[in-house]
């Protein structure tokens, strides 16, 4: 059972449990050299909508977007990439952490010449 439908089970019992290395890899949206392991889902806590840890191979994009009803915050765990958020660029590294607010068109590359691993969740805005 992968940790996003198990946490669905284990819900009414409380506390949940998985591990990266368990989940399947995805294609992130628009992007599918780009792949993701999803740890939560929408739905299953509160006003997240996604909890997730994407690795960008070098070179490779999330090509402009927006989201009208989310915030997105972005923690690097490894690599170098570049965030443009409206008309700023900001470069990131590991420890680098960012909020996008809903309504801000931004995109995400890799930079550098390694993978650029992020963990990132999205939460409803009210």
């Amino acid at each position: 059972m992968r940790c996003a439908e198990l946490s669905a089970v284990l819900t009414s019992s409380g506390m949940f449990q998985c591990h990266l290395k368990s989940l399947p890899d995805e294609p992130v949206h628009g992007a599918d050299t780009i792949r993701k392991r999803v740890m939560l889902r929408a739905g299953q806590v509160g006003a997240i909508t996604q909890f997730a840890q994407a690795t960008f191979p070098p070179g490779t994009e999330v090509q402009p977007h927006v989201h009208e009803d989310m915030s997105e915050v972005y923690l690097v765990e490894r690599g170098r990439g570049l965030l443009r958020v409206d008309s700023r660029e900001l470069s990131i590294e590991a420890g680098s952490c960012v909020t996008v607010h809903p309504g801000e068109r931004h995109s995400l590359q890799n930079v550098g010449e390694g993978p650029l691993v992020i963990t990132y969740f999205g939460v409803l805005s009210k």
